[in-house]
């Protein structure tokens, strides 16, 4: 390796060099999260959802109210048999005599006195639908913390791995460039050399593909945040959680999921019985008021000539006999979807006791390997001290001590690392076992 090709890998060295921390903004969790539920777009929908939901509630309450039409009529009837045809029925048509203009003015209203609680029921659907919806709300919320925690988690680890490769990247072409002038003094081979030279070659490529992995990462923590990121002036900060995971037990009544299927199977049992009871007859009373007026010659003396004609009141009673099995085929598919409900309820539990469990088993194992990596770690930056100490002795190289260097930045990556995915796991548990809120 010339000297040529040694200034070539220092500058290139020092223009791939990391990022610069200078007046660096602090990315956290917290702070992502809160941008996030800020701009969601699902959480938005879920809240109309919710709003939609509640103008339900108004709907099924109207049945309790009377129901009130008017209708004006006006109209010019014209007997074509000059006056000697009587009024005449047929089924529902009236054929009536003599040639005027005539008017009428109608005002009607119907109540429902009783239907066997088909109205209780329905309002009882609309109030089960709003806290359906609620729970969906909560389950969106938590997903979203999830989300949110594993694109965060996955960013942080890749931040760490390239502030590592950067705190190696001087290290290792101090070592080439040592290693190139004890090649030159005769004291080490070109083989050495080359492969020092390889090292940092590799060092600079991953550290390149590190800041692409990193740019794309934050671009999905933009998609959420709807907040633009700058790589070069951004310092993300750690996860910390201080809850031990034996504290974060998993209550199945707390969980939207439950809420939800169980309102959801409520609303299809309320449905049924609607169906069944639509079977029974119904009680209803009804009032008619009507006006009429009508004149030979002219209209406006028909509208003038409007008055009381006549005043009905009364009560019915409706009772269904046979409408072609409709009914019958209404209960059973609404006994098939509560059918439904139940396996997707006991599905969706059996997931997310699977989610806990593995996520309860990631957090103790990696607190294992906390342990073990702080220790490696506290050992390598011993054996760094000494071999520093012997260095300076003159009883150690200097590359021998360098590269102990590089050991203990990549223990202390590994330990971040675990640290990392450790808190991560510990905030997931934390999320998964809250109530949504």
């Amino acid at each position: 390796m010339n000297k040529t090709q040694t200034i070539f890998i220092s500058l290139l060295s020092l223009l791939c060099l990391t990022l610069n921390t200078t007046g660096a903004e602090t990315l956290s969790f917290q702070t992502v999260l809160d941008q996030a539920i800020a701009h969601s777009y699902d959480l938005r929908i879920a809240e109309t959802d919710i709003g939609i939901s509640r103008t339900g509630i108004l709907e099924a309450r109207s049945e309790y109210f009377p129901q009130i039409r008017g209708r004006l009529n006006s109209e010019y009837q014209r007997d074509l048999t000059g006056g000697s045809s009587a009024v005449t029925t047929i089924g529902d048509t009236i054929l009536p005599s003599g040639t005027q203009f005539q008017n009428s003015a109608n005002l009607q209203a119907t109540l429902t006195l009783f239907n066997f609680g088909i109205r209780r029921k329905r309002v009882k659907i609309a109030k089960d639908d709003v806290s359906a919806k609620s729970a969906l709300y909560r389950q969106r919320l938590r997903d979203l913390k999830l989300q949110i925690l594993e694109h965060y988690t996955n960013a942080l680890q890749t931040y760490q791995t390239l502030q590592a490769n950067q705190n190696n990247l001087p290290i290792r072409q101090s070592i080439y460039q040592m290693m190139e002038r004890l090649n030159e003094a005769g004291e080490a081979s070109k083989v050495l050399v080359a492969e020092e030279a390889i090292q940092v070659a590799k060092s600079l490529s991953e550290q390149n593909n590190l800041k692409a992995q990193f740019q794309k990462q934050l671009k999905d923590l933009s998609y959420y945040t709807q907040e633009a990121y700058e790589l070069d002036i951004l310092d993300m900060a750690p996860l910390t959680a201080s809850v031990p995971s034996s504290a974060m037990e998993m209550v199945e009544e707390n969980l939207p999921e439950l809420a939800f299927y169980n309102l959801e199977i409520n609303k299809k049992r309320n449905e049924l019985a609607i169906k069944r009871r639509e079977r029974l007859p119904q009680l209803t009373t009804y009032t008619y008021y009507n006006l009429f007026g009508a004149d030979v010659d002219q209209w406006s003396r028909s509208v003038k000539a409007l008055q009381n004609r006549s005043l009905s009141m009364g009560v019915s009673l409706n009772i269904p006999v046979f409408d072609g099995f409709k009914n019958r085929a209404q209960i059973k598919r609404a006994q098939l979807e509560i059918k439904r409900l139940k396996i997707e309820k006991d599905k969706k539990l059996a997931e997310l006791r699977r989610d806990y469990e593995a996520t309860h088993l990631i957090a103790v194992s990696y607190q294992e390997v906390l342990t073990h990596q702080a220790e490696a770690t506290i050992q390598s930056a011993e054996k760094f001290m000494m071999e520093e100490r012997l260095s300076l002795q003159a009883l150690l190289d200097r590359v021998t001590v360098l590269k102990q260097q590089v050991a203990m930045n990549e223990d202390e990556q590994a330990l971040k690392h675990a640290k990392a995915q450790k808190n991560s796991a510990l905030i997931k548990l934390l999320i998964m076992t809250s109530t949504g809120d």
